[in-house]
């Protein structure tokens, strides 16, 4: 087994182990539901690539990387509450399940895209 699948696969276990101790302590009170979006929407998408070859791992991890800090810097800047009755607006729960889900849209669509073209350069 490469290096990068079982980096994988260990990340994938880890993220459920994260995602289950969030859920479950009291900790979090504020960012638990923005934590726990982006690890079980992120679980798929490192199980899908452990099975795949490492130019895809590559191009995505540069990805997520970036993706992380935006999320973070979005999430964190989003009113706890959302807005108020004059101005609605998200809260920071909505957005963390936002980001979480396009997160997981963008990485599909990444991964698929990067597959296609391997795929026609073989051919």
């Amino acid at each position: 087994m490469n290096n990068h699948k079982l980096y994988l696969r260990t990340l994938f276990i880890v993220a459920i182990i994260i995602g289950i101790y969030i859920y479950f302590t009291k900790n979090f009170t504020g960012l638990r539901s923005s934590i726990l979006a982006f690890v079980f929407l992120s679980a798929p998408v490192l199980l899908w690539l452990s099975f795949l070859d490492y130019k895809f791992f590559s191009v995505w991890s540069k990805f997520s990387l970036a993706w992380l800090f935006f999320s973070i810097y979005i999430i964190a800047i989003t009113p706890e509450y959302g807005g108020t009755s004059f101005f609605p607006g998200p809260d920071r729960s909505t957005i963390g399940w936002l980001m979480a889900a396009l997160f997981l849209l963008v990485s599909l669509v990444l991964i698929a895209r990067k597959s296609w073209k391997l795929k026609n350069k073989v051919s």
